[in-house]
């Protein structure tokens, strides 16, 4: 699981990107689970047979996982601004570049995990993070394809 953490050290905040193992349609289709947290207050964002929507994210045509990497890679090289929402919007995760490090936003839209469409009303989480953090999120992230890379190649 790959968590980037907020600077804020008294009131931690988080945002956790956990890749399941469970993959569909041929490889078509990888599931995930998005956690974020702040002030001891939690949002969870998986996927449960009993809802319509899926959190999955798309590994073909467009593969949602290396563009999620290629983009946060992008970013950190230079980039001002950074948006990502899969195929399946079930959240949004956007980064701007600051000053002194990077504000991050992170939109869980419920509508396609709960109903047969998107919304775009959503719960979310702002904090600000460092470089220091969003590297260590990408090593993480990075590594986890590496394991469910593994598992689809079975």
């Amino acid at each position: 699981m790959a968590t980037l953490k907020s600077e804020e050290k008294l009131i931690p905040s988080f945002i956790r990107f956990d890749l399941q193992d469970e993959i569909r349609e041929d490889g078509r289709w990888l599931s995930y689970r998005l956690e974020l947290s702040s002030g001891g207050k939690e949002l969870l964002l998986e996927d449960r047979p009993d809802e319509i929507g899926r959190c999955w994210l798309s590994l073909e045509p467009f593969d949602e996982v290396k563009r999620l990497i290629e983009g946060l890679e992008s970013f950190l090289k230079g980039g001002k601004n950074f948006s990502f929402e899969p195929q399946e919007p079930n959240f949004e995760l956007l980064l701007s570049r600051e000053e002194l490090g990077f504000s991050v936003y992170c939109f869980i839209d419920s509508g396609n995990a709960l109903h047969d469409h998107a919304t775009w009303d959503g719960l979310g989480l702002r904090m600000f993070s460092n470089r220091e953090h969003l590297e260590a999120f990408l090593a993480e992230l990075k590594a986890e394809t590496l394991v469910f890379s593994a598992i689809s190649e079975r």
